[in-house]
């Protein structure tokens, strides 16, 4: 029996083609995890700094976003701590899917990835 703490947590967004996919991927695989939907339970600065741990906040950071453009973040990068800030209010600035198995953290859907995180042997 495994406790809460060392079920997989799956940080997402509906409707997000990746997320999608990774749900898909570990329904098939069997996998239970704790889901948190990242528009409907946004994470706070500290959670995302608890998450990302020693990794520099920028590895989380979703470029590719208009969000990214519209707040001149490809311009001039600001510090980690206001990072954080605009992370908490948009969302679509945080890399996703990202899965937090035990202490690792993976940041984007990669089947071989979250299969050797996971224990998982191919089919």
């Amino acid at each position: 029996m495994t406790s809460e703490g060392d079920t997989p947590v799956l940080y997402y967004k509906r409707g997000c083609t990746s997320c999608e996919k990774a749900r898909a991927w570990l329904s098939e695989h069997g996998i239970t995890v704790r889901e948190r939907e990242l528009f409907k339970n946004p994470l706070t600065a500290s959670e995302v700094e608890d998450l990302i741990g020693s990794r520099a906040v920028t590895d989380v950071l979703s470029t590719r976003t208009s969000e990214y453009k519209a707040r001149g973040l490809d311009k001039d990068m600001p510090s980690d701590a206001e990072l954080l800030r605009q992370m908490e209010a948009e969302p679509r600035l945080l890399r996703r899917p990202l899965l937090q198995v035990r202490e690792h953290l993976l940041v984007g859907f990669d089947q071989a990835r979250w299969a050797a995180a996971l224990g998982v042997r191919s089919k």
